[in-house]
């Protein structure tokens, strides 16, 4: 190894240690600043490359609009301030990580390796509220879930385990989740394991997997969701039997939802993304500002429990709401798009476009790495769409970003391969052609 390797370790090791400052502040992300200050000069070229060019230019497109946002709803200096640093922090992070890890395999696993076990320091360090309730779900379980796919992957590149051996690995693994009472890991989990058995399947490959047109994307988009729709019945049938630990089937007796059936049971969990809904409504293109607060859109998560039809005691919701003002905005895009307007959601769609990119490649051009890349981009997915951003966010994002952009670029290598084979296949024929084919006589 060399000092760019260990640097790149004792960043990823050392997150899990941090300070308030303003808002959280992270030594691992100063590290990271001043390598990009001594790097931007002699490799900053390769952030000009289509997709981080991309990113940094919708990221400081989203950075502008929190600034005019927060100057003209004249947000406090405190909120304000927090929500400036967050973006550009992030955007720091995935800059420096794009010149330590871009074309770097061993480097980039190797980090991940290492931010997983500066998740279990997190823990010992200072665990995350509600984890002496439920050690697995608020500590332990992502990065112990995450060390174990490493671990999977690792096996899987020496070829010591089959497609088989990891479903049947993940299934005990995603159980084992959701009778600890981590719901949405469990189902992350599963989910991958059974996308990555059917992507080893040559039938799979051979219907779904080729050259994409109409009737593929449909056949893949009815794939996924039939492997989620499965996972979310097996699910409510454990917690229909009774089968769910004490804690996970209290959790399901409430969040069960009595007009959506089974998938109540995923919006019942996250119902407060709905109620971000109004306030997108009200103020679409410059938004609320940094930690908008305003009580009449937390309010209305009184009434969402009434739309699902769920059982949650209506004086437990209406007790929450009122210890906050925060518009609710339990979503990555629509907490942007809350708060800092249109260009906060166009960013994190562009990087909602390259996770599911990555993953259409890393599925068509299978890699040894391809069952973490699934994990990785449906966890991503899911933040995404159903998790607030914070601190502990920013560097997570920007080492999954890298690992996206790494099988995206390869998927596109591969592509190109192929096309190249396949036009030289043309070329072949077209020559064989002409020399035992008579040609035409023109009238």
């Amino acid at each position: 190894m060399n000092k760019l390797d260990y640097f790149s370790y004792l960043v990823a090791v050392g997150w899990f240690f941090s300070f308030t400052m303003v808002g959280d502040f992270f030594p691992s992300e100063l590290a990271l600043l001043i390598f990009l200050f001594f790097q931007i000069l002699v490799k900053g070229r390769l952030l000009l490359q289509p997709v981080p060019k991309t990113i940094l230019l919708l990221g400081v497109a989203w950075l502008i609009s929190q600034v005019v946002t927060d100057l003209y709803v004249s947000s406090p200096e405190s909120n304000f301030l927090r929500g400036w640093a967050a973006i550009v922090f992030f955007l720091i992070d995935f800059a420096a990580l794009y010149l330590l890890l871009h074309n770097n395999e061993k480097r980039l696993i190797g980090f991940i390796w290492f931010y997983t076990l500066g998740g279990i320091f997190k823990v010992l360090y200072s665990p995350y509220p509600g984890f002496e309730g439920e050690p697995w779900k608020f500590g332990y379980g992502l990065s112990v879930s995450t060390f174990v796919i490493l671990s999977l992957v690792w096996a899987i590149k020496r070829k010591w385990i089959t497609s088989l051996q990891v479903l049947l690995a993940m299934l005990v693994l995603g159980t084992l989740s959701a009778y600890l009472n981590s719901r949405s890991l469990a189902g992350m989990i599963v989910i991958s394991g059974m996308v990555y058995f059917a992507a080893n399947k040559p039938t799979f490959k051979k219907v779904i997997l080729g050259k994409m047109n109409p009737v593929r994307l449909l056949m893949l988009v009815v794939f996924s969701c039939t492997v989620i729709y499965s996972v979310l019945l097996a699910y409510q049938w454990l917690g229909e039997s009774g089968e769910l630990s004490k804690d996970a089937q209290h959790k399901y007796d409430m969040n069960k939802s009595d007009t959506l059936g089974v998938f109540g049971i995923v919006l019942s969990g996250r119902s407060e993304f709905m109620a971000s809904i109004p306030a997108i409504v009200d103020s679409p293109i410059l938004g609320h500002g940094s930690w908008a607060e305003d009580q009449k859109y937390a309010d209305f998560l009184l009434n969402i429990n009434e739309m699902l039809g769920t059982a949650r005691n209506e004086s437990e919701i209406a007790r929450s709401v009122k210890m906050s003002t925060l518009i609710p905005a339990h979503s990555h895009v629509l907490q942007a798009w809350v708060w800092a307007g249109v260009l906060g959601a166009v960013f994190w769609i562009y990087l909602l476009s390259l996770v599911l990119r990555s993953l259409w490649y890393s599925l068509r051009f299978p890699n040894w790495m391809l069952l973490l890349v699934l994990f990785v981009g449906i966890r991503a997915i899911w933040d995404w769409a159903f998790s607030p951003f914070g601190s502990l966010m920013r560097l997570t994002w920007a080492w999954e970003i890298m690992l996206m952009i790494t099988v995206y670029e390869m998927g596109l290598a591969h592509k190109r391969i192929a096309q190249t084979k396949s036009n030289q296949g043309i070329v072949i024929n077209r020559s064989v052609r002409s020399r035992f084919t008579p040609p035409v006589s023109m009238p």
